[in-house]
């Protein structure tokens, strides 16, 4: 698998597989409570982590999935509704690997995947602009 889409909204996390699918990358969605196990169980060699999320605080979730020596490697997108310096505060905290704005469509998150999954040297946090 490429990619595990943590999303404690099924509905848009499914579209953000469908879009990773059209690409031709693997993809399927897990909620936050299941994120670590699912990452563990082969849950892809990229994250996206929804920080808006309900459930359980976004920045707990990353740094758990983060103390997993396993899941050291992985690289990690952050994707947020909003456009603020609190998702560039918390992707650079984490040591993600990019960081998506949701407003910019599907397209530039699949192309910010396709990128760092091609780059195995990809650091600093890449922004992407409409």
């Amino acid at each position: 698998m490429d990619v595990l889409v943590i999303d404690d909204a099924p509905s848009l996390g499914e579209a953000l597989v469908d879009a990773l699918g059209r690409a031709g990358l693997t993809a399927r969605v897990a909620s936050p409570a299941d994120a670590v196990e699912a990452a563990l169980q082969g849950g892809g060699r990229l994250l996206v982590v929804d920080m808006d999320l309900t459930e359980l605080q976004a920045d707990r979730l990353l740094a758990l999935l983060r103390s997993v020596d396993r899941l050291a490697a992985v690289k990690l997108v952050l994707a947020s509704s909003e456009d603020s310096a609190t998702l560039e505060r918390v992707a650079k905290s984490a040591g993600a690997d990019g960081v998506y704005r949701k407003a910019q469509g599907h397209e530039v998150l699949v192309q910010l995947v396709l990128e760092l999954l091609d780059s195995p040297h990809a650091s600093g946090i890449r922004r992407r602009r409409s």
